[in-house]
């Protein structure tokens, strides 16, 4: 009887360099202990600025710093408001605290 060969399995391609460097920037931006904070506490209700600075214990110069590189990563948002302005996820930024989660249950 002839031995039955197992077919291979297709593996992705490696990553470019290019698409390398943007993940690991990506991982970067979210390893920061005060940016995923403030991701978490987003993903319940937006903040303003002052309410997060209590909320993660961080100066708002250092806040303020953190905050532009998350909207600059498309990851939160200025909503400028009536009474208040503040700041919230995207659709984006959604989908990344819930990515984070999942990955943290080990779903």
């Amino acid at each position: 009887m002839p031995a039955t060969r197992t077919p291979k399995k297709k593996r992705r391609p490696a990553a470019s360099p290019t698409e390398t460097e943007r993940l690991r920037e990506a991982f970067w931006l979210l390893s920061n202990p005060i940016r995923l904070n403030v991701l978490l506490l987003m993903a319940v209700r937006p903040y303003r600025v002052k309410d997060l600075c209590e909320a993660t214990g961080a100066l708002q110069s250092n806040l303020s710093n953190h905050l532009v590189r998350l909207k600059r990563a498309g990851i939160i948002e200025w909503t400028d408001g009536a009474k208040a302005s503040s700041y919230g996820l995207t659709a984006k930024g959604k989908a990344i605290v819930e990515a984070v989660r999942l990955v943290a249950d080990g779903e």
